[in-house]
């Protein structure tokens, strides 16, 4: 099954989105068991029908799921069509610093080097657009996909938290403290992005 997760991961790496490899894991045995209830086999059996290029399909269909990020797409060349307030703006800068140290705590290392890779992306853009911003300004109007896909990063975090992931210097109530500002702040970006 390693190769099928790795299969799945690299797709979506390859337009640009992030998955760690529990979270292709479990996509992939949805799939394996509607495959197997379907055509009332086992699950083992299922693998058969699950190729490399059926697993590269699951991938592109889960990124359309999530299209409104563009994945793919130079966020800083995309229309600046969302405001989002500078106490927002910068609440979601220290947050995706945060998510990295996140990430590197908890996830392998091929996930967080994808992570650090996406997500230090997404910190740049928003630094170039910030850096067009007068000064001074009530907010920053940045791509609607930026703010989505920053969103979604935050969520990812909140999950990790969730599942009992740890950031070093903080205890399980400051963790936990942790992503129910993340998750707020991933709400009123997608609020904003609405």
């Amino acid at each position: 099954m390693s190769h099928t997760v790795d299969v799945f991961v690299d797709e979506l790496d390859g337009l640009g989105l992030t998955v760690s490899h529990a979270h292709a894991e479990a996509v992939i045995a949805v799939q394996l068991r509607s495959i197997s209830s379907t055509m009332g086999i086992s699950e083992l059996t299922a693998r058969k029908y699950l190729a490399e290029d059926a697993v590269r399909e699951l991938a592109r269909e889960a990124a359309v799921s999530i299209a409104d990020e563009q994945p793919g797409a130079d966020t800083v060349a995309l229309p600046r069509d969302t405001v989002v307030s500078m106490p927002l703006l910068g609440r979601t800068i220290a947050g995706l610093a945060e998510a990295l140290r996140v990430h590197l705590a908890n996830d392998s290392a091929d996930v967080t080097a994808n992570r650090i890779r996406a997500i230090a992306g997404e910190l740049s853009a928003a630094g170039q657009i910030l850096m067009d911003t007068p000064v001074p300004s009530a907010g920053a109007v940045l791509p609607r996909a930026l703010v989505v896909r920053i969103a979604r990063y935050l969520e990812i975090v909140v999950d990790i938290l969730a599942d009992g992931g740890q950031l070093p210097g903080l205890d399980e109530a400051g963790c936990a403290q942790l992503a129910a500002a993340f998750g707020d702040n991933a709400a009123e970006l997608r609020a904003a992005a609405r």
